[in-house]
């Protein structure tokens, strides 16, 4: 009897000591759970890009960006943004000609009169040989600007559309370009940047010059150096036109990679006139 409750006893012992394991071992593949949950909700999210957005940002962004970008796409193949600049509407003139593309993302309150006037001047600045060896387009992309926390990231999502959208439009015949400049100001330098780098990583032999004209830097909260890191990477030509005294945070400091020039105190500023806003919305 004595040994029969001794075996009975530690078959108790045993049962619980397995009991424990169990229950340890359940527990530790908890963080091994929630890495493979995560996991399945990232394959989840149906995108790809070359946004460079950390883990979160694309959970929490991925589905608006794609939907901004497939919105840019389909408006650009409507409008035929990329085709020629041509003053006879003939066909042979872009069949047989090179093309210098020159792109405009204006910032946050979208086209003025200052966008207006920069196309002009750079239309102006072609010889009349080169008129019709040109595209010079504004995009307009208010209707896909988010909140403060948002907009540089639908910013980069309307530069990466416009890329993608133009090399889809010279598929097979990408020599016809023979030059891009892409021209970002304020927050739409997000845009000029993310259009510039895409061109020039997809082909390396285009020549792609980026413009900054007082450009936003930080990208959501958390990405205040963002543009100091990321600006001007990877073309052949970036310049950066600073003032140091404007009060919007994360504009007032060089781009190191950038050449920069500081207009801060131009002579030309004091004749310069502000547009006239109206704040209240009374016409």
């Amino acid at each position: 009897d004595t040994r029969c409750e001794t075996w009975r006893g530690r078959q108790r012992t045993q049962k619980i000591t397995n009991y424990n394991a169990n229950i340890s071992g359940n527990m530790s593949l908890q963080p091994a759970s929630t890495l493979t949950l995560l996991l399945v909700l990232l394959v989840c999210v149906p995108w790809t890009s070359a946004l460079t957005l950390s883990f979160v940002e694309q959970l929490t962004f991925g589905n608006r960006l794609k939907e901004i970008q497939d919105k840019v796409q389909s408006d650009l193949v409507a409008r035929n943004v990329f085709s020629l600049n041509k003053n006879n509407g003939d066909k042979d003139v872009e069949r047989h000609t090179l093309v210098d593309l020159v792109l405009i993302f204006p910032g946050a309150g979208g086209p003025d009169q200052f966008t207006s006037e920069l196309q002009d001047n750079i239309s102006k600045g072609r010889t009349s040989k080169t008129q019709n060896e040109h595209c010079i387009q504004v995009i307009d992309w208010r209707e896909h600007r988010g909140s403060f926390v948002t907009a540089a990231y639908d910013s980069e999502a309307v530069g990466e559309a416009c890329a993608n959208s133009l090399l889809q439009y010279y598929e097979g015949d990408i020599g016809k370009i023979r030059s891009i400049h892409s021209i970002g100001i304020s927050v739409g330098s997000f845009a000029g940047n993310q259009f510039a780098q895409v061109c020039k990583r997809r082909f390396p032999k285009l020549y792609v010059r980026l413009t900054l004209l007082d450009p936003f830097c930080s990208r959501g909260i958390t990405g205040i150096k963002y543009g100091a890191t990321n600006f001007g990477l990877n073309v052949d030509f970036a310049e950066h036109y600073l003032n140091t005294d404007d009060p919007v945070p994360t504009t007032n400091d060089p781009l190191p990679n950038c050449i920069v020039y500081d207009i801060t105190s131009s002579e030309n500023r004091k004749s310069f006139n502000l547009p006239k806003v109206n704040i209240s919305g009374k016409k």
